[in-house]
């Protein structure tokens, strides 16, 4: 008699039932790239690296691995 593992019983649910879309919105990234420009001395940096990221499509082990 074999006995299966508890957790060989649990279905991950495909990605589409969780959420409906891989990608943010236009107004999304908006948002996104303005809340950098409210924070005081680095504002402008975090700005800039969140837009990289976004028009470059970094993963962010790539862009905190930029020097």
């Amino acid at each position: 008699m074999t006995v299966d593992a508890p957790t060989s019983l649990l279905k991950r649910p495909n990605n589409i039932e969780l959420r409906s879309r891989e990608y943010p919105l236009p107004d999304e990234v908006d948002q996104l790239l303005q809340a950098p420009k409210k924070m005081g001395w680095y504002g402008q940096r975090n700005y800039t690296l969140l837009l990289m990221m976004y028009r470059h499509g970094l993963w962010v082990s790539e862009a905190i691995s930029l020097h």
